[in-house]
């Protein structure tokens, strides 16, 4: 390792074979955690330019300058790679901060920022974030045969480069933007400090103000008030996820009554007609009592969680239309109902044939309006049946309209193959 030699043993270091890294990295403690990552093959071997996000194992530990992550696959590639990458999400210095964060705005820290990399580079760190396999901001590549000394010494490492990686970047400040090695006063507290590191002070004070609201969040949790996100606006930013938390722990199981409830009248129509899949529009029309009792009884940001925990709703419901009716319940109220419903709106269908390229396809119109582009191939009627059902919802008229569409489609492709038809025709 460049720059950190201290931390090599002498002579010869002892290869840690695959069998033994596992119970090695254990007893260092490491932890098997459950981590992701991007894969640009499919199984036969074809790039992709969008990843597919696979989960996959890894070696994780907390120290106190932050955490140090392995993948397992790593470990297991040792005939083919020489090196092993160690992940590392590293507390860096302000001054460093500053150049990373500065560098998309300002030319000169721009500069900055690539002299720092390479300052990096040369002592055997790669200054790069990501987040596969998991939140990271410096890559640490180990000689394979070397990784036990690395591990056994990462915390002096990674110390050491701290250390030297903020003398660098200030003196790259002063030579790209010395303004920011100026001084100013805080406008809350009064404190003098260089400008680099300003804005993360006045951040430090947003984060106290914010753990004072926390506290006022708690209190009215623990007395069953929701608390108002627009009372804590900075709670909310900086600890939403213990707020939803604790929400969830105290004043969400009120209304598990009212989740037995609603699966009831779900569980007597099903009784009735049987296990079904459904589009938000058909839900909405068997079960739209169940759906304003949630919007009448569940305050709107405990709804989701509701539905969710509490409910069978989405046994019920497709994926996309579960998800349309999470945002619509999230409404302030239910008068968009009637509007996912479709109410008062009367449906004229036809259809019209096209021929293209020695295929046919079928334009489907409602109201005079196409609304589908088909081609005529031997799933014709499930495909028409099923542009039909987003529009209408009762299954007796959803199968009644998509039969006679079909049967249209396919009286207008016998026409046109005796020569009688005009291409196109259909259209009202």
């Amino acid at each position: 390792m460049q720059g950190y030699g201290e931390g090599s043993r002498q002579g010869e270091p002892n290869r840690v074979v695959a069998v033994d890294i596992a119970t090695f990295l254990e007893e260092e403690g490491f932890r098997e955690v459950e981590c992701t990552e991007e894969e640009y093959y499919d199984e036969f071997g074809g790039f992709h330019e969008l990843p597919r996000y696979e989960s996959v194992v890894c070696y994780q530990k907390e120290y106190e300058w932050g955490t140090a992550t392995i993948t397992k696959s790593d470990l297991e590639l040792d005939e083919y790679l020489d090196d092993v990458t160690v992940y590392l999400n590293v507390d860096l210095p302000t001054t460093v901060m500053r150049i990373i964060d500065g560098s998309l705005d300002y030319p000169e820290l721009d500069d900055a920022y690539e002299d720092l990399v390479d300052a990096s580079f040369k002592q055997g760190f790669s200054l790069f974030s990501g987040a596969t396999p998991d939140d990271y901001n410096v890559e640490l590549d180990c000689k394979r045969d070397e990784l036990e000394s690395y591990i056994k010494n990462l915390t002096q490492y990674v110390k050491d480069y701290v250390e030297y990686l903020g003398r660098v970047a200030e003196e790259l400040l002063g030579k790209h933007k010395p303004d920011e090695l100026g001084a100013v006063a805080c406008e809350k507290c009064g404190a003098t400090l260089k400008r680099y590191g300003y804005g993360y002070h006045l951040e430090e004070h947003e984060v106290e103000e914010a753990e004072e609201e926390l506290a006022a969040v708690e209190e009215a949790i623990e007395e069953f008030k929701l608390p108002e996100r627009s009372r804590y606006p900075l709670a909310y930013k900086h600890f939403e996820a213990k707020i939803r938390e604790l929400i969830n722990a105290k004043i969400l199981p009120l209304y598990k009554d009212l989740g037995g409830e609603v699966n009831r009248r779900i569980g007597e129509e099903r009784g009735v007609k049987g296990e079904y899949t459904l589009n938000l529009k058909q839900f909405l029309y068997y079960f739209r009592d169940a759906v304003e009792l949630i919007a009448a009884n569940v305050p709107r940001e405990l709804r989701g969680d509701f539905v969710e925990k509490y409910t069978n709703i989405r046994g019920v419901l497709s994926q996309s239309a579960y998800e349309k009716l999470l945002r619509l319940l999230y409404e302030e109220n239910t008068g968009k109902i009637e509007e996912a419903l479709g109410e008062g709106v009367e449906y004229s269908f036809s259809v019209g044939l096209k021929r293209k390229r020695g295929n046919y396809y079928v334009r489907l119109y409602a109201n005079g309006g196409q609304i589908a582009y088909l081609r005529v191939d031997a799933r014709l009627r499930e495909k028409i049946r099923r542009v039909v059902g987003d529009r209408l919802v009762e299954p007796e008229r959803i199968e009644e309209t998509a039969e006679k569409l079909y049967d249209q489609t396919i009286r207008l492709l016998t026409e046109e193959k005796s020569g009688n038809l005009e291409l196109g025709s259909g259209k009202p």
